[in-house]
């Protein structure tokens, strides 16, 4: 701990606007540019350098409340299918539901890699919730990953390409029969399996199947996911999901203002 620690804000004429200390506390601030300065005080200088890089947390207020769309499953909301409007909750039930992100479009000022947080309400007008807290993902550069993926097409053979709708097609019309036949489908999937084993569409045939039997292999389940996780783009995941491992001192601190 710290013996001391002040921080400054300063406008873009140097300007002191503003001092925070360890205490959590609102200035409302013109639109601009500002400096953040941090003053900490310690006898051990070893402690004061290994602080020259830190996290300072501001907290903001949105102007107006953000909405959200809730979903029966973690699909629908992945989908954005098959909203709830309304449901009724009978004493003692217990319901699952599933938020899709907030509609953040529409507020420019929000940044991605902010933090927003907020509170689940199940009445009108209630001062009681459940904590929410959603990380604003990077937009998707549209430009950059149709140039990818057509650059990806163009690499490809005509051979290559064929064997490529081929293997796709196998794989809807294994879907297909999945259940009418489960004799047949089990042969194509084998097969699949043994010349494909890595691709994605059909590592998850084989979940969806796993998945759909009424005596599941949870062992064989968690295989199959283990395996998509080695193989799949972690990048592209990490993109579509929002979120990038964070990378922390355990000894860093953070500071509010």
């Amino acid at each position: 701990a710290f013996d001391s620690y002040m921080i400054q804000v300063h406008d873009k004429q140097k300007k002191l606007v503003a001092i925070f200390d360890y205490r959590s506390s609102y200035k409302q601030l013109a639109k601009g540019n500002y400096t953040v300065r941090l003053h900490l005080r310690h006898d051990k200088v070893t402690l004061l350098q290994r602080k020259t890089s830190i996290c300072i947390k501001v907290k903001q207020e949105l102007s107006s409340k953000l909405s959200s769309t809730f979903y029966s499953t973690n699909e629908k909301a992945v989908k954005r299918s098959g909203k709830i409007n309304r449901t009724t909750i009978s004493k003692g039930q217990i319901m699952r539901i599933f938020i899709a992100h907030p509609s953040i479009s529409k507020l420019k000022h929000i940044k991605e890699g902010w933090m927003v947080h907020g509170k689940f309400t199940a009445f009108p007008n209630s001062t009681v919730g459940t904590p929410i807290v959603y990380h604003v993902p990077p937009k998707p550069n549209k430009e950059e990953s149709s140039k990818k993926s057509k650059k990806d097409v163009e690499d490809q053979t005509s051979m290559e390409k064929l064997e490529e709708e081929l293997l796709l097609k196998k794989v809807s019309f294994a879907e297909s029969i999945m259940k009418k036949k489960a004799d047949d489908f089990q042969v194509i999937l084998k097969g699949l399996l043994e010349s494909s084993p890595d691709h994605l569409k059909v590592l998850e045939l084989q979940l969806n199947y796993l998945n759909s039997q009424s005596k599941k292999k949870f062992k064989k389940i968690v295989a199959v996911c283990d395996h998509i996780a080695e193989v799949i783009d972690r990048d592209a995941l990490a993109i579509f999901f929002g979120r990038l491992p964070k990378v922390q001192d355990d000894e860093d601190d953070e500071f509010e203002a």
